[in-house]
């Protein structure tokens, strides 16, 4: 009775705790184009997700939160973190149910305190989804895996499918584990038909798509505007210790230590419980990141550190299954651990979300801006934030602010390069700090 009072106290502190992060109003470049695309029509948004690189799911799923409760930041941000606390119900409940108090426990602490979670949990993007789909898609797989039952089988189907409708590299992890099973049960003719039934019946269900995915694959070839991934011994070390970094550019060797632990354990001690689980887990954790290597390497730099973020629950689920039966004083020292990374990023966290200095001094510049001034941007991203933050302003792109026209005294310049700039042309009003788009107001100044 106790304990489980413990891991309902985790689950509403940890929501509480991560929920206050979502009534920041501080947005970066992909939020806002969440925010611009969302505001499309229902019909306009399906036949522009075709032609985007992501699925179309999670457009759709804060659309319908919009739609419903208003056109506002914290609206789109809530509904992306919604998934975190199913993911937490779904610990409490049915993994705590299968696997007993103590996974349910360490897992608990894992989802509230990884640094990761904390950064996207209140960010307008699908990777929250994302890794909700698939952690329920592997917790119901394990659960049809152990028990053969019906019902496990069409839920792990149900959120396979969601997964592989949400991000593309969510689709990859679903396939991965998809072949693990297969891969392991082999010799088990009623197993390999299940899987293979409920993978045959996910590929049918997601063909409609598959064709759309298919021409964005070709069109992303051809355009190439990804960023170059690294491959090299340090981008690897990256990708390993990802969940554990926060965007202040700490990396933990803490949690590659405790990966090579729980791998050298689960592999070593054979009679480990739940042992084929966290293989499992693990395994589509560092798959999905050799996959990711391998598409760089043969098809395009479309490889990037948050892509991995659909596997995370898997993989505290992993950890979970393990740590779980260490001893007590070994739980404790990761626990602590944990606590200080997740203070060191929470306050980040905090003062990313709620700097006065973001979007609040933005909101009240453009307060004191009349309705026919025109703001020139010389970053598109910064263009895009200002056009979803206030759809009404006369925004437009120009880099070479030498040659704009200033004989309206309604001109204003949001510059990220101000070496562009000549002092005698411009007065300096404000900055304001972005995560990654921070820029300096300038008025430009009345020739005439």
């Amino acid at each position: 009775m106790q304990s489980n009072i413990v891991l309902w106290l985790m689950v509403i502190g940890g929501a509480i705790v991560h929920g206050l992060l979502c009534f920041g109003q501080t947005i970066w470049l992909d939020e806002a184009l969440t925010g611009t695309y969302i505001r499309m029509g229902w019909a306009e948004l399906l036949a522009f997700t075709t032609t985007d690189v992501h699925p179309p799911l999670y457009y759709f799923i804060v659309k319908l939160g919009i739609t419903i409760f208003g056109d506002h930041i914290s609206v789109v941000k809530v509904f992306s973190y919604l998934p975190f606390v199913l993911t937490l119900l779904l610990a409490v409940t049915k993994i705590k149910r299968v696997y007993g108090n103590k996974v349910a426990f360490v897992l608990l602490a894992f989802l509230c305190t990884t640094p990761s979670i904390i950064e996207r949990n209140a960010e307008m993007r699908m990777y929250q989804w994302a890794m909700f789909f698939v952690f329920a898609f592997a917790g119901y797989l394990f659960e049809a895996i152990r028990t053969m039952e019906r019902k496990a089988w069409i839920y792990s189907l149900v959120f396979g499918v969601l997964a592989a409708y949400t991000h593309y590299y969510a689709l990859v992890a679903v396939a991965i584990l998809y072949a693990l099973v297969f891969f392991a049960h082999i010799k088990t003719k009623k197993m390999v038909y299940k899987v293979l039934l409920n993978a045959g019946i996910s590929v049918a269900v997601y063909l409609p798509w598959l064709l759309v995915f298919i021409s964005q694959a070709r069109t992303l070839q051809e355009t190439g505007w990804w960023q170059e991934a690294g491959l090299g011994l340090k981008d690897i070390y990256k990708y390993l210790v990802w969940p554990f970094q926060d965007r202040t550019g700490y990396e933990p060797i803490f949690f590659l230590v405790l990966l090579v632990c729980v791998c050298i354990y689960v592999l070593w001690k054979k009679d480990c419980e739940n042992r084929m689980m966290a293989i499992y887990s693990v395994a589509v954790y560092l798959l999905l990141i050799f996959s990711g290597i391998l598409i760089v390497v043969f098809y395009q730099p479309v490889f990037i550190t948050r892509f991995i973020y659909p596997t995370v629950g898997v993989l505290l689920l992993g950890l979970a299954f393990v740590i779980a039966q260490w001893r007590t004083e070994a739980v404790c020292v990761i626990g602590a651990f944990l606590l200080l990374f997740a203070a060191k990023t929470y306050n980040s966290q905090l003062h990313y979300q709620y700097n006065k200095d973001s979007i609040p001094a933005l909101h009240a510049f453009m307060e004191t801006v009349s309705e026919e001034a025109l703001i020139i941007c010389d970053q598109d991203a910064v263009k895009c934030i200002v056009e979803y933050l206030y759809p009404k302003a006369r925004v437009e792109n120009d880099t070479d602010v030498e040659n704009m026209d200033a004989t309206d005294r309604n001109l204003y310049y949001f510059v990220c390069d101000e070496s562009s700039l000549e002092e005698n042309k411009a007065e300096y009003v404000g900055e304001i700090e972005l995560m990654y788009h921070s820029f300096a107001i300038y008025k430009i100044l009345n020739e005439g």
